[in-house]
């Protein structure tokens, strides 16, 4: 990289904090020792300012999937500032970008420059001007406009004041300054970083294959329920990542509570029959990749098959979509209980036809997927 390619400000700070945290956080727990209750004020900095990003940059300004109460958004916005990892505003129109243009040169940490240009390389160099007209609701909310404003100021301040307040608290403003600053910012900005280099990596694509990002429950772990990057890239919109009750999305649970306390609205989520239909679309890709190392003659009765049995789950899928639909209508409109009837038991009828097809697709996956042999499909 050549320097006048450099980003000065960003990359001296973040080369900063790294020798730093190398240097003194070794040093300090070799040669000193931890103040009662400091891992435990470090932890919960670390659940806070995690969840600023996560719930807050990510969830709330980059995708815009729910809303919440000014008093919340202030509380993200000093925790965001805190995390020293710019203002929302700016995070957010790199991360739009990210999306819009996934896996090209546009996309500003693609991963296809590399794992490390991922991961923190593409902060060393030297940032595109702020597109207006991509993040326009962010210039016009007053709190994100203000913190992006004074956002050197207030991360500053506000690392201070981490400083000042437990330093006193724990009588060791070098132990604040080592442990609650400098360990808190190494270990939440690299697995923050995370998402953008080994979510691009290492996992499972059962949603799509059109991008790089991937499922994985270990760095879902780490990073408060960001882990499950095929189905976000896939669903940006939606407030969940994980949305099984069994995956670990800490993120997700933070804005439902919110919701459940009139503190948030607006939870956007993916159709669950939008889902169920991608879900299809990748087992079909699947299937008809595998059947074509079979001969010519085979491959045809399998291609037709396969086709024949996906075409009439989506038309399933599609069906009861529209049928649910309609039943939500008659309730609202108070139509009479013998068309609500009605549509029930062509949803229960539609409902009992998916799920015998779908018991049989499952086998074909689980089967043919697995092994060599596709298996015969009635």
């Amino acid at each position: 990289m050549v320097w006048e390619e450099f980003n000065w400000k960003g990359g001296t700070v973040l080369t900063a904090i790294h020798l730093s945290s190398i240097i003194l956080v070794p040093w300090f727990l070799v040669t000193q020792l931890l103040p009662s209750g400091i891992l435990l004020t470090l932890s919960f900095l670390i659940c806070a300012c995690s969840l600023s990003i996560t719930a807050g940059y990510h969830r709330l300004y980059s995708h815009k999937s729910y809303k919440t109460h000014p008093i919340i958004e202030t509380i993200i916005l000093f925790l965001g500032s805190l995390s020293v990892q710019g203002s929302a505003l700016e995070w957010s129109d790199n991360h739009r970008a990210h999306h819009r243009y996934v896996d090209t040169e546009k996309d500003p940490y693609t991963v296809k420059d590399g794992f490390w240009h991922a991961h923190m390389l593409w902060m060393f160099k030297k940032q595109k001007e702020i597109d207006p007209s991509t993040v326009q609701d962010l210039f016009n909310n007053p709190l994100t406009a203000f913190q992006h404003k004074h956002s050197v100021l207030l991360m500053a301040a506000t690392n201070v004041i981490i400083v000042l307040t437990f330093g006193y608290l724990f009588s060791s403003y070098l132990a604040a300054f080592i442990i609650l600053v400098l360990a808190r910012l190494f270990f939440t900005h690299h697995t923050t970083w995370f998402i953008n280099s080994l979510a691009h990596y290492w996992g499972s694509q059962p949603y799509s294959k059109e991008h790089t990002a991937v499922n994985n429950f270990i760095i879902s772990t780490l990073t408060f329920g960001e882990g499950y990057h095929n189905f976000h890239h896939t669903f940006e919109y939606d407030y969940r990542n994980g949305i099984r009750w069994y995956q670990w999305d800490p993120t997700k649970m933070l804005i439902w509570t919110l919701h459940k306390l009139g503190l948030a609205s607006n939870l956007r989520r993916a159709d669950r029959w939008a889902i169920k239909k991608r879900l299809l679309l990748e087992d079909k890709k699947l299937l008809l990749e595998k059947a074509k190392t079979l001969e010519q003659s085979r491959w045809e009765e399998v291609e037709k098959k396969v086709c024949s049995l996906a075409d009439r789950l989506t038309e399933n899928i599609n069906s009861i979509s529209e049928k649910l639909k309609t039943y939500k209508q008659l309730k609202k409109q108070h139509a009479p209980k013998s068309e609500k009837v009605q549509a029930k038991l062509q949803i229960k009828w539609l409902r009992k036809t998916l799920k015998q097809d779908y018991h049989q697709w499952s086998k074909i996956c689980n089967t043919f997927l697995n092994s060599h042999h596709l298996p015969p499909i009635q």
